[in-house]
C-alpha cells in the first residue's frame, strides 16, 4: 500500500528537510522527486514561492495559487515552515539536485509566473519524454491496450483529423465520462476492498469542476461496478486538448476524518489542468512536459498526507485524439491503474462529442386543450436542463411570470415576463451583489407572499457531497436577502420545491450511504427557524433525473422516471402530508418514448367556459418524430393527452417546465438545436446569401475581409469572389465589384456587448441581420436584435466564417 505520512507540521517539516538534504529517500514522493528536475518545475516553485510568502512579498498570480493550495490543505504555519526550510543552507545541495535551474537558480528576489514556466518547458522535452513513467501513445496502441498500469503520465495524440472522415465541427463540445471500472486484483489487505475515484480536468477553453465518486464497496478480483450518468471527467469545449488528473483510492475506514484533505487534493487536480490554460500549451510536445510536471506537484502533495491512495494519472488527450477515440470501439477506451498490493484496476471511459448544452428558451401557452407555437426568447440563454417559474409582483406591482435558469457557466439569472414580452436577463446575486452560481438547475417558489430561490453547491468540506441552499429574493432588483438555510443532503440533481397544504417542500434524488439513484428525499421548509429539516420520508426510488411535484386535491404528488426507463413509462406517489406514501396509476403510455430528462408538473384551472376546475398537468419531452412537448391533464378521474410539436427533425427539447399566470399555463424549455441558433453566413455563386449551419470546408462560408482601391472595407466570398451588398432597401445579395456602388462599403464594427456586426456605410447605416429562419436583411440598429451580432473566426487560410454571434 502507499506510503503512511505523518500528519503534524513537524512530522512534514522533517519529511521535507530529509527531501532537501540531498540524502537518498525511502519514500515514495521522494523517488519520484530523485527522478527527474525538469518534471519537478512545479514543485519547485511551489518552495521557492512559499519561501517569498514568509517573507511578505509580493506574489505573482501563478505562486499565490499554489502556496493558497497548500495553506488550505496543510494551514499558514506549514506554509511559512516550508519557506522557512527552503531557505535554510542544508537545503541547498537538495535544491540543486532535484530542481531544474529555471527555479534553482533564482533568486527570491524574482518571481515565478506562469509565463516563465511555458518558456523553459520546450528545452527539457526530450529529458521529460525519456521519465520511465511517462507514455505517449497513439489512438490505435490504446486501443491495442499497451498501458500497463505503471504509468503515471499518459498523452494520448492522434494525427490531423480536419478534411478527413473523422472529422467533427468544432463547434461540438468535448465530452468524456467514467463507465465502468473492474478490479483486475485485490489489495493484500484482509476483507474486500473499498473504491472511490477522484478527478479534476480542463480544456485550454473551460476549466471544470473536480468529481469525487461514492465509495464501492465489496470490491475484489472481478468485480465490475458501473458509475452513474452524470461521472463526467469533463464535459465542454475544447480546441486543442484536454488535461487532468485521475486518482484510484481505497476508502480509509475513518470514515469522513479525511473528506477535507480528498476535497482540497481532488482541487488540486483541477488547479494543474488549468495552469494548463495559464501556460498557453498548444502543442503536444511542451503538452506531455506541462502533464509531467502536473503530475510530479500532486504526487509530492500526495507524500505529505496519511492517505490511501491505490494509483494516480495525469492524463492528456489532443482534441484530434478525442476526435478519433469517439468514432472507435463505440467511443469506449481503458486506463490502466495497477497500484502493486493496493490493487489493479482497469476504467473504462467513453468520449462523445455533441452541442454545448445552452439554447435560447422557448415559450409556449396552453388554452383550450392547445397549446401555442413556441416563440424564441434569443435573450434568455439558458444552460439548464429544466428551468423553473413561479409569479410574483414586478416594480409596478403587477403580477408577473419570473423565470430562473443556469447560463452554461452555472451562473443562476432570471428573466420576467409581462404577459407581453420577456426581459433581457438578469443575473441573481448575493446579497453583497455577488453572481451565485449552481451545480444543478436552481428553482424559483413562491411561498409565504415571498419569493424563495434554491440552489445547490458543493460542499466546501466534502467535494463528494453537495448541500442545498435556499434564500428569499428580491425581485425587484434580483438580489438575495435575510437568513440562508442550507442542508448538507448529498442531492445528486436538481431539487424540486412546492407548496403543499401552506407548507413549503424540496424533494430530489440524494446519495444515501454512498449510494446514487435509489432514494429520493422529501424535506419541509420550517418557517420559524428559517432551517429545512432532515427527511420526513425516504422514498425508494430508482432514478438519478430530479422528480417534478404538484399539489393536486390535498394530496402532494410527485412524478418520476426510473433509471432506463422509457419502455415502460412514467410512475407517481402521492401523500396528504408528505410522510405516508402511496402508489397512483397512470396511463400506460404516459412517459413512454420519453426522453432521459425530468418531467414537470403543475396545477391550472382550465375550462373558462365549460366546468372551470383545477387540473393536473405533467409535460416532458419526448423522443418520438416529429419531436414534441407530450402533455397530460387530470381532472381527478380521467388523464388527456395533448402534444405541443417543437422540431421535425435534428435534436430534440430539453425538459419543459409548466405554471400557470394571468389565466393561461405556460410552458418554458430548452431546445438542442445547435445550428437553428448558431448559423454561419453563405453566399451562392448566383450571390444568395442566407444563414445555414456550418459546413467544414464549404468555400461558401468563407469570406474575406479586403479593402477597395480607394481604402474603403468591403466583403468578399470566398468561393465566388463576390462582394457582400447591402442596399438601402435592407436586400442583401452578393454582387461584382461595382465602382459606384456604395452598397458594397461595408464596415466591421463592434457592439456595447462585444459582438462584431456588419454596417453598410452608403448613409443608412443598416447593420446586417441573420433571422432564426436563416434570412438575411439590412435592418437598422436594435438593442435587442440578436441576429445582428457575429463572432468571426479565422481560418487558416486567412479568411473568416461569420457565425451568427448569440445562441450555442
Amino acid at each position: 500500500m502507499p506510503d503512511h505520512a505523518p500528519g503534524s507540521v513537524a512530522d512534514r517539516s522533517a519529511l521535507l528537510r530529509g527531501q532537501l538534504s540531498g540524502a537518498r529517500s525511502e519514500t515514495r514522493s521522494g523517488r519520484r522527486l530523485a527522478q527527474s528536475q525538469a518534471a519537478n518545475v512545479l514543485v519547485a516553485a511551489t518552495l521557492h514561492a512559499a519561501a517569498r510568502r514568509e517573507r511578505g512579498m509580493e506574489l505573482t498570480g501563478l505562486e499565490q495559487r499554489l502556496t493558497d493550495q497548500l495553506a488550505t490543505l496543510f494551514g499558514e504555519e506549514q506554509v511559512a515552515e516550508f519557506g522557512r526550510i527552503y531557505q535554510e543552507p542544508a537545503s541547498r545541495a537538495g535544491i540543486t539536485s532535484l530542481f531544474p535551474d529555471v527555479v534553482a537558480e533564482r533568486s527570491l528576489e524574482q518571481g515565478l509566473d506562469a509565463e516563465d514556466v511555458a518558456a523553459w518547458l520546450p528545452s527539457v522535452q526530450a529529458e521529460v519524454a525519456a521519465l520511465p513513467y511517462v507514455r505517449q501513445v497513439s489512438v490505435e496502441e490504446l486501443d491495442q491496450g499497451v498501458l500497463t498500469g505503471e504509468e503515471e503520465v499518459v498523452v494520448v495524440t492522434a494525427p490531423p483529423t480536419a478534411g478527413t472522415e473523422f472529422e467533427i465541427d468544432a463547434i461540438n463540445e468535448v465530452r468524456v465520462r467514467f463507465v465502468k471500472f473492474r478490479c483486475d486484483r485485490r489489495s493484500t489487505e484482509l476483507g474486500s476492498d473499498e473504491i472511490y475515484w477522484g478527478t479534476g480536468a480542463a480544456s485550454e477553453l473551460q476549466p471544470q469542476i473536480v468529481m469525487l465518486t461514492p465509495e464501492y464497496r465489496s470490491i475484489s478480483t472481478g468485480t465490475v461496478k458501473h458509475f452513474s450518468p452524470n461521472a463526467w471527467f469533463f464535459k465542454g469545449p475544447a480546441e486543442s486538448y484536454i488535461a487532468g488528473h485521475i486518482q484510484c483510492w481505497e476508502a480509509d475506514p475513518g470514515g469522513n476524518n479525511f473528506n477535507k484533505v480528498r476535497q482540497v487534493l481532488a482541487d488540486a487536480a483541477r488547479q494543474c489542468a488549468i495552469w494548463a490554460v495559464e501556460f498557453g500549451i498548444s502543442y503536444e510536445a511542451a503538452l506531455a512536459g506541462l502533464t509531467a510536471a502536473t503530475a510530479a506537484l500532486v504526487n509530492w502533495i500526495l507524500g505529505f498526507n496519511k492517505d490511501d491512495l491505490v494509483k494516480e494519472m495525469t492524463v492528456a488527450w489532443s482534441r484530434d485524439a478525442l476526435v478519433r477515440m469517439s468514432q472507435t470501439n463505440g467511443g469506449q477506451s481503458e486506463l490502466v491503474f495497477d497500484g502493486g498490493s493496493g490493487g489493479k484496476h482497469t476504467l473504462t471511459i467513453e468520449v462523445t462529442f455533441g452541442p454545448v448544452i445552452a439554447t435560447a428558451l422557448r415559450h409556449s401557452l396552453y388554452y383550450a386543450g392547445v397549446w401555442s407555437k413556441q416563440v424564441e426568447i434569443p435573450q434568455l440563454i439558458s444552460g439548464s436542463t429544466r428551468p423553473s417559474m413561479a409569479v410574483g409582483p414586478n416594480a409596478r406591482g403587477v403580477d408577473a411570470l419570473y423565470a430562473v435558469y443556469r447560463q452554461a457557466g452555472g451562473k443562476v439569472t432570471m428573466g420576467i415576463y409581462d404577459s407581453e414580452s420577456w426581459s433581457l436577463p438578469r443575473p441573481i446575486t448575493d446579497p453583497n451583489g455577488n453572481p451565485i452560481y449552481s451545480e444543478f438547475d436552481p428553482s424559483i417558489v413562491s411561498y409565504d407572499g415571498k419569493s424563495m430561490v434554491i440552489w445547490v453547491l458543493r460542499d466546501p468540506q466534502n467535494a463528494g457531497r453537495h448541500h442545498t441552499r435556499s434564500q428569499f429574493i428580491d425581485l425587484a432588483t434580483g438580489k438575495l436577502y435575510g437568513p440562508m438555510a442550507s442542508i448538507q443532503d448529498s442531492p445528486i440533481a436538481a431539487v424540486t420545491p412546492i407548496v403543499h397544504k401552506g407548507s413549503l417542500w424540496r424533494i430530489g434524488p440524494r446519495r444515501s450511504n454512498g449510494v446514487e439513484g435509489e432514494d429520493v428525499s422529501v424535506n419541509h421548509y420550517n418557517s420559524s427557524t428559517n432551517a429545512w429539516t432532515w427527511e420526513a420520508a425516504r422514498l425508494k426510488i430508482p432514478t438519478y433525473l430530479p422528480v417534478a411535484a404538484a399539489s393536486f386535491q390535498e394530496r402532494l404528488w410527485i412524478f418520476y422516471r426510473e433509471n432506463n426507463g422509457a419502455s415502460q413509462g412514467f410512475r407517481a406517489m402521492s401523500s396528504p402530508d408528505g410522510q405516508t406514501w402511496r402508489t397512483e396509476t397512470l396511463p400506460t403510455l404516459m412517459g413512454r418514448n420519453s426522453a432521459a430528462l425530468p418531467p414537470s408538473a403543475t396545477v391550472a384551472t382550465q375550462g373558462v367556459y365549460s366546468n372551470p376546475q383545477p387540473r393536473l398537468f405533467v409535460a416532458y419531452a419526448s423522443t418520438t418524430l416529429p419531436h414534441r412537448m407530450t402533455a397530460w391533464s387530470f381532472d381527478g378521474s380521467t388523464w388527456t393527452q395533448s402534444d405541443s410539436v417543437t422540431h421535425s427533425d435534428g435534436l430534440g427539447p430539453w425538459s419543459p417546465f409548466l405554471h400557470e399566470h394571468a389565466g393561461n399555463l405556460h410552458m418554458l424549455f430548452n431546445m438542442n438545436d445547435e445550428f437553428h441558433y448558431r448559423q454561419t453566413l453563405m453566399m451562392n455563386s448566383d450571390g444568395t446569401v442566407r444563414g445555414i449551419p456550418h459546413v467544414p470546408n464549404d468555400g461558401r462560408q468563407l469570406f474575406r475581409l479586403i479593402s477597395l482601391s480607394d481604402g474603403s472595407p468591403a466583403i468578399r466570398a470566398e468561393q465566388s469572389n463576390l462582394l457582400l451588398t447591402m442596399n438601402s432597401d435592407g436586400t442583401v445579395r452578393g454582387l461584382p465589384h461595382e465602382p459606384y456602388n456604395y452598397g458594397q462599403i461595408v464596415e466591421v464594427i463592434t457592439l456595447s456587448d462585444g459582438k462584431k456586426a456588419f454596417r453598410a456605410s452608403h448613409g443608412s447605416d443598416l447593420l446586417l441581420t441573420m433571422n432564426a429562419d436563416g434570412t438575411v436583411r439590412g435592418v437598422p440598429y436594435q438593442p435587442n436584435n440578436f441576429g445582428q451580432g457575429f463572432d468571426l473566426v479565422p481560418q487558416p487560410n486567412g479568411s473568416h466564417v461569420f457565425f451568427n454571434g448569440y445562441g450555442r
